[in-house]
This record gives structure tokens, C-alpha cells and sequence, in this order.
């Protein structure tokens, strides 16, 4: 197994329009070529019929990681501040017993980076894949009227369009129907469930797995499928419900194209401050116009800019991370072009 073709697979993406949400061909490529040599080496039945875990009580009742194999026990155990972040601590886990399944069969390749690259994919391998994709990337929100906070942890080697992929070939491979389809997207974070549906149309669909048994060399004797195979009756297309209306060809460059992002929760406070103190000004300046006391002039703005504050602290708007990240970047480079000047 040889190091893959792309500098970082957790940032190759394609940079068309039309593949925003996979991997780039030639990463998919190495990621075939993988699975197939795993699977030649393991045989395809885990790959088949394992169950897919998915992130409920009945699969991870417990918040635990791999420690270690001492002989033929592997060993595993929890850092105590990870008890409060299941959803974290699991997608760990299942990497970490990705790794000791690798180890006892002898997988491991002495490249660490390309081991952890393998060990994701893995995973996949293993029934793991949902989890997996999942805490690739997790962004969560919390708070109240008066304030919002948000948390970005990202985990893994294989960026989330690269390990949605794997996980949309899987269930190509197992001939899942197009409702079990639809559930597996369904349980997906928002972004990975954009890049599993793209990865499911861009290798044709439900109709789409006997291409993809045939490349990673799993024959007619090995295609016993579990229950996950698809019903005569049930064979049919995924909606369009995410797909985007644009053309194949167009390659329109977007600011926030190939870039994983998610909402970030603003309030108005700032701008209700601003806008409540210029009104306050030109209230003062009329009143001190017409008479009132001169402290009324500072006055004035500060109480209005206080209550447009409190106005705007209850008003949140959501914005595009990218967006954010684009405005700063252009801030940046017009301080850097003002200094020049």
C-alpha cells in the first residue's frame, strides 16, 4: 500500500462546482484501490454484512477508547474530561479500535500518517463508517436570548467528503435500498450528508454497486449481502431534495467553494449601538439647540446607544462561516494595501 497521490486528504476536494462535496478523482482513486487491497487481504464480509453502527444508546452505551493489546486482550479506557462529549469520545473509540484491529492482523504500515490514513478508512471497513464520518467534522450551537457560543472540533485523518465517500461506496456495495439510503443521510451531520448524497449520485445511484463490486475485486461467491440489500420492489432513484439546480459543466467560482462550513450566531447589538447612538446625536444636538442643558449632547447618544444594544443583543442573525472568513481576508488585504499607499 503506497502513499496516496493527494498532499493532505483531509483538504482534497474537487474544485468544480458540479463535485464540490468529493473527493478529487485521483484521491478516490487511491481510496478504491485501499479498500480493495483491505478487503482482498480481510475478505468482503465485514465490508457487507457488519452492522452500521449508528451514534444511539443501543450501539455506544459506553463512553470508552482503545488503550493497547496486552497478548490477546485489547484494552480500553475514557479520560474523564472526554465523559461529557459523547459524541466525540465515540468517534475516537471506533478509530482507535480500527487501530487494533489493524495491529492484529498485521495491517499496520510503518508510514505513520498513511497508518492513520488506513485506520479511518477502516473504519468504514468495519461498520464503523456513520460514526466516523460524523466526528470528522462536528459543529455544535448553544446558548440563550443574550448570548450564543459554538463549538468546531474536527477528528480523524480523512476529511469529511473523503470518508462520506467511502461511506457512500459501502452502501452502494451492500445494495442498499433507496429509504435505507435516504435513513444513513439522514443521520449524517449537514455537511458529510451533502457530500454522501453527491458520492451516492455521482457513482450512479442505488443501481450503482455491481461497477463498484466488480473494481474492488469482490466476486460472485463473496456478494452474500446482509440485510441492507435491496428489495426487488424498493430499486429506485434518491430524490434531488439537496442537489443544487446548477449545470454539470458551469465551474462558477464561489467564495466559500470546497471549504466545509457551518452558521455562525450573531447578534445586531453592535450595529443597533451604532445606529441608535448616530440617532442619539442628532436628537441632543436639536435639544441643545433649542435650549436643553449642554450635557445633553453627549447624553443622548450614550442612553440611545445603550438602548439599541439592548435591542439589538435579543435580534440573532445567522451567518455562513466562509462568508466571515472571506470578509476578515479582504480586511486584511485592504489594511496591507492602505499601509502600502
Amino acid at each position: 500500500m503506497g502513499q496516496g497521490p493527494a498532499k493532505s486528504r483531509r483538504d482534497g476536494v474537487s474544485t468544480k462546482m458540479a463535485d464540490v462535496h468529493l473527493p478529487t478523482d485521483e484521491d478516490q482513486e487511491w481510496l478504491l484501490d485501499q479498500l480493495s487491497a483491505l478487503i482482498e487481504r480481510q475478505g468482503a464480509a465485514t465490508f457487507l454484512n457488519a452492522p452500521i453502527l449508528e451514534p444511539t444508546e443501543e450501539h455506544s452505551p459506553d463512553h470508552w477508547t482503545f488503550v493497547g493489546i496486552d497478548g490477546n486482550t485489547c484494552r480500553f479506557g475514557a479520560a474523564k474530561h472526554n465523559l461529557g462529549d459523547p459524541e466525540s469520545i465515540v468517534g475516537v473509540m471506533c478509530h482507535e479500535v480500527a487501530h487494533a484491529y489493524r495491529a492484529f492482523h498485521d495491517l499496520n504500515e510503518p508510514d505513520s500518517t498513511l497508518e492513520e490514513e488506513l485506520t479511518d478508512l477502516t473504519t468504514v471497513y468495519l461498520g464503523f463508517g456513520l460514526i466516523t464520518t460524523n466526528s470528522s467534522l462536528l459543529y455544535r450551537t448553544s446558548g440563550d436570548l443574550w448570548s450564543t457560543s459554538y463549538s468546531l472540533k474536527a477528528s480523524g485523518y480523512l476529511s469529511p467528503p473523503t470518508m462520506s465517500f467511502l461511506l457512500a461506496i459501502q452502501a452502494l456495495c451492500r445494495g442498499m435500498s433507496s429509504s435505507r439510503i435516504r435513513h444513513i443521510s439522514g443521520a449524517l451531520e449537514r455537511t458529510q450528508k451533502a457530500c454522501f448524497r453527491a458520492s451516492i449520485k455521482a457513482k450512479g445511484g442505488v443501481a450503482g454497486g455491481e461497477e463498484l463490486l466488480s473494481k474492488l475485486g469482490i466476486g460472485e461467491a463473496d456478494r452474500v449481502r446482509g440485510s441492507d440489500a435491496t428489495p426487488a420492489a424498493d430499486v429506485g432513484e434518491l430524490d434531488d431534495e439537496d442537489d443544487d439546480e446548477q449545470g454539470e459543466d458551469e465551474e462558477e467560482e464561489l467564495f466559500n467553494l470546497g471549504k466545509n462550513t457551518f452558521r455562525v450566531r450573531r447578534s445586531r447589538a453592535v450595529r443597533y449601538a451604532l445606529v441608535g447612538g448616530f440617532g442619539g446625536f442628532i436628537v441632543g444636538t436639536i435639544a441643545v439647540a433649542v435650549g436643553a442643558p449642554g450635557f445633553a449632547l453627549p447624553g443622548c447618544p450614550l442612553v440611545f446607544a445603550l438602548l439599541g444594544a439592548a435591542m439589538g443583543v435579543g435580534i440573532r442573525v445567522d451567518y455562513c462561516s466562509a462568508a466571515i472568513d472571506v470578509a476578515l481576508e479582504r480586511a486584511d488585504r485592504l489594511d496591507v494595501a492602505t499601509e502600502i499607499e
